[in-house]
């Protein structure tokens, strides 16, 4: 039986996955450490603002990019200049920045034997896994897949990728060391990632951004404010990727519509058309 939260009787989800710590020397002064994973967020309080109490809504600033950053004496700080879309600038004084640009691969230290690299600076693996180096193997955010890439499928540095390489990587040297081959998992036929944001859940399928697409393609959109955000990419007919916000009952089949590579264009707008129930239809 689940346990409830007292505040909003909602139940609290029990976490199956493995979790890790990090046990670091006394004697390091960085504040680098191991990734968060999905469940950073469990021990912290996310919820919103209260009226009267002692936290703030937050103030978001669109369109704008920091011109400069200045610390303030006595560690008070930092003088941030904020240069607004119309040409306009405006300061703010912060406590700290949080700077948000990717990943990139932390291959900053030296081995006996050289591992090859890509031009990204990830470590090279094939679709087993493996290094040029024998029994050596890579996954997740270190690692640049170097194989041939399915057609809905693609690298992009994330906690669910990492997981799923790392799976792969597993079964590979199990099968080694038993002699045995074994076949790439399926996930890597579909690029698929799914988490949840400010409150929303969100699935991501395919080629849900026209990623690798060029211009040769459309995007269909259906939004219903506060409700949901769908996206289909679709290329001569085809659907090659989704976005699915708030409303996620479609990702099944919006799966089996890339993978089966259905035609779509005689449905034309009327595939998001909210009175057509898709779902039924098409499985």
């Amino acid at each position: 039986m689940n346990e409830c939260n007292a505040e909003d009787s909602s139940p609290v989800a029990a976490i199956k996955r493995m979790r890790y710590s990090e046990v670091l020397p006394k004697e390091q002064t960085n504040n680098h450490g191991a990734a968060l994973g999905p469940d950073w967020h469990q021990t912290v309080d996310l919820s919103g603002a209260r009226e009267g109490g002692e936290k703030r809504l937050p103030k978001i600033y669109y369109k704008s990019r920091i011109n400069s950053v200045q610390d303030l004496a006595d560690g008070a700080g930092a003088l941030v200049k904020l240069e607004h879309e119309d040409g306009s600038f405006e300061q703010l004084t912060c406590d700290f920045i949080v700077s948000a640009t990717g990943v990139w691969p932390n291959t900053d230290y030296t081995c006996d034997s050289p591992l090859q690299f890509s031009d990204d600076g990830g470590i090279s693996v094939d679709e087993m896994m493996r290094t040029n180096l024998v029994d050596v193997f890579a996954a997740g955010d270190v690692c640049t897949a170097i194989w041939p890439a399915a057609m809905h499928w693609f690298q992009m540095r994330l906690w669910t990728q990492a997981r799923q390489m790392g799976s792969m990587a597993g079964r590979s040297m199990a099968a080694a060391s038993e002699g045995e081959s074994v076949y790439q998992d399926f996930c890597f036929e579909l690029f698929g990632h799914v988490t949840k944001l400010f409150g929303y859940p969100v699935v991501l399928l395919g080629r849900f951004n026209g990623q690798d697409l060029g211009r040769d393609y459309e995007i269909l959109v259906r939004c219903t404010r506060n409700k949901e955000y769908i996206k289909f990419v679709l290329q001569n007919g085809r659907l090659r990727g989704a976005m699915l916000i708030g409303n996620t009952d479609l990702a099944e089949t919006c799966e089996n519509l890339i993978l089966n590579g259905i035609d779509l264009e005689p449905y034309g707008d009327d595939i998001l058309n909210p009175d057509i129930d898709i779902e039924d239809y098409f499985d």
